[in-house]
C-alpha cells in the first residue's frame, strides 16, 4: 500500500476510454478517481468542489471552443497537473 494517492478527473466524452481508463487506473492503489465528466461546463463544476492531482482530457473530445477555453482551466486551477495524453494503448 501506498502513504499518498493521485486524485484524478477525467474529462472525456467517448465511453470506451473513460471505461478503460476507469479499470486501469481504479486497478491501481496509487490512484482514486474523484470524477468523470464530459463538457466543459462539468469540469468546471467538478474543479471548484474537488481537489485533484491530475486532469486527464482530450482536447478534442470535450466542448472545447478553442485552447483558450484549456488554458482558462489551467490558469484557473493553476495548482493543479494537467496533462492530455497524445494516445491511448
Amino acid at each position: 500500500m501506498t502513504n499518498y494517492s493521485h486524485k484524478i478527473i477525467i474529462a472525456d466524452s467517448q465511453f470506451p476510454v473513460v471505461e478503460t481508463l476507469k479499470t486501469l487506473l481504479g486497478n491501481d492503489e496509487r490512484y482514486i478517481i474523484s470524477g468523470v465528466v464530459n463538457s466543459k461546463f462539468e469540469l468546471l463544476k467538478i474543479l471548484e468542489h474537488e481537489l485533484c492531482g491530475l486532469l486527464i482530457t482530450d482536447f478534442n473530445l470535450v466542448d472545447y471552443e478553442s485552447i483558450a477555453d484549456l488554458q482558462k482551466v489551467k490558469r484557473t486551477f493553476i495548482w493543479r497537473t494537467i496533462k492530455q495524453p497524445a494516445f491511448l494503448i
